[in-house]
């Protein structure tokens, strides 16, 4: 199965396979998959025709499509800039191949300074960070069940 966020090319899907086919250890640069290749003409079919809830309202799925949800959610959060206030500037954030947030153009800096007890010299450290946020996704039960009027929960 491939995941993309939209429609596929044969063309270009079956190029990408033959040249990954190259770089395969023993594989003598064969072109086997490419031909073998079957691609859907009814278009991608949504993540959520994967996912169900169960009986318990758990939103039930392969892992890989809450892996996949992570991912479509990290990138819409990238999308724009996230505003911190107004003497700060707004983070972009950058999508990594693990599907978490990065930002680096303004990195956390944390000073200190004390006086060395045994030699009386001033002495200073600075440590430097970056903004990382790392997405799961886990199902669980639904939160939002109807309930009779004037039920509390």
């Amino acid at each position: 199965m491939i995941v993309t966020p939209g429609p596929l090319d044969g063309a270009v899907v079956r190029t990408l396979m033959r040249e990954w086919e190259t770089r395969l250890d023993g594989h003598e640069g064969r072109d086997t998959l490419a031909a073998l290749l079957q691609l859907s003409d009814d278009g991608p079919q949504p993540l959520s025709s994967l996912l169900h809830r169960d009986t318990t309202g758990r939103i039930t799925g392969p892992r890989w499509a809450f892996r996949v949800a992570g991912w479509r959610l990290a990138s819409m959060l990238a999308a724009q800039p996230l505003p911190l206030d107004e003497t700060l500037p707004a983070l972009r954030f950058l999508l990594d191949s693990e599907g978490d947030l990065l930002a680096w153009q303004a990195p956390l800096v944390h000073e200190r300074t004390w006086t060395d007890e045994e030699s009386g010299k001033r002495r200073r450290i600075a440590g430097y960070a970056m903004e990382r946020i790392h997405i799961e996704v886990e199902p669980a039960p639904s939160c939002c069940t109807s309930r009779p009027s004037g039920a509390r929960g």
